[in-house]
């Protein structure tokens, strides 16, 4: 659903616990979408979170569906652009209509730092549509970073599942190809696994 721009802020979150689910994919179209009513969009992710497909300036899905982005480090880099301000949090009023953006996307959202929390809520509250998406759970199935308190504060959540790569049922999760000696490892080279067989595979790693 399209709202009219200034109407109100809203979050969605495209969530999933495994990789190679179209979440962005699912981001880019939402995105297009919003840019064929004649909304001003801006894409946003972490720097260094494309180099799986080696691009620069762009969030590629795994299908190869693409769509200019500013690479950033910190979440308060979002405002400073949008507000051409160095401390937006901090401002009693600003004027969200000065850069003419009113649709906010971010891409691989779980990987920014936690204050990304207070940008997204800075964004809703000044009345832009912020859409984002990002892994719900880390490999280990622990939560991933800021994504519980991004979810527990959406308006709306669309949560996807992949295919599981070794008996076909929906995945839910993920596990790396390769030895993991920390907790986020960038890249390509993981499996999305249902419930069942991620726990089978975890099994094995422990009792190898």
């Amino acid at each position: 659903m399209l709202y009219r721009p200034g109407d109100m802020g809203l979050l969605e979150i495209i969530s999933s616990g495994a990789m190679f689910s179209g979440k962005t994919r699912t981001l880019l179209t939402r995105l297009e979408t919003f840019m064929l009513a004649g909304r001003k969009v801006q894409l946003f992710c972490p720097k260094g979170s494309q180099e799986r497909y080696r691009t620069q300036g762009e969030v590629v899905s795994h299908d190869g569906m693409s769509m200019r982005t500013m690479e950033i480090n910190h979440p308060i880099e979002i405002l400073k652009t949008l507000f051409q301000r160095e401390d937006p949090l901090f401002l009693n009023t600003v004027n969200p209509g000065q850069s003419g953006i009113s649709v906010v996307g971010i891409d691989e959202i779980m990987l920014f730092h936690h204050d990304i929390v207070k940008v997204v809520d800075f964004l809703v509250d000044h009345k832009f549509i912020v859409v984002a998406s990002g892994l719900s759970v880390l490999s280990s199935g622990k939560p991933f970073g800021p994504m519980p308190e991004l979810l527990a504060k959406a308006d709306i959540i669309t949560h996807l599942q992949a295919v599981c790569n070794i008996c076909g049922n929906p995945a839910t999760r993920t596990l790396p190809k390769f030895e993991k000696k920390k907790d986020i490892v960038i890249g390509k080279d993981y499996m999305a696994l249902c419930r069942k067989c991620w726990e089978q595979k975890k099994n094995e790693e422990y009792e190898n």
